[in-house]
């Protein structure tokens, strides 16, 4: 009896160890593959919307902050293939200088079953 109790005892032990391993490793994962994203849809964001002033004709017309919000809320989902709900929030944006800062919000579920919100906040600059 005390070795069955034992082997119940750790093999639930196993199992909560796994789940934590799990939710720690995800939480990384997710953090480093917004990071590295959201820097690459930024350096996008800028090449195709900023215009410098030698080229810019009497018809320029500067991108909308919100066209480029849902722009790169767009860009995250297709890029980023998980359960995650994004909101993006442009802190500046001035493509007339090529100046681009925006805060990302991440919502998503755990292995546990716990839910996670975290930001991350990326400026670009076009030199």
């Amino acid at each position: 009896m005390k070795n069955i109790l034992l082997g119940v005892v750790g093999g639930f032990t196993i199992i909560y160890m796994t789940i934590i391993g799990l939710t720690i490793f995800g939480i990384q994962s997710r953090e480093n593959e917004l990071q590295n994203c959201l820097s690459m849809i930024l350096l996008d964001e800028l090449e195709q919307h900023y215009v410098p002033e030698i080229f810019r004709g009497d018809d320029y017309q500067c991108a909308e902050r919100d066209m480029i919000a849902q722009e790169i809320q767009s860009e995250l989902e297709r890029r980023i293939q998980s359960d995650t709900d994004f909101s993006v929030d442009i802190l500046a944006c001035d493509m007339d200088k090529g100046l681009l800062s925006v805060r990302v919000k991440e919502k998503y579920l755990l292995p546990n079953g716990a839910g996670r919100e975290w930001s991350f906040t990326k400026t670009a600059i076009m030199e």
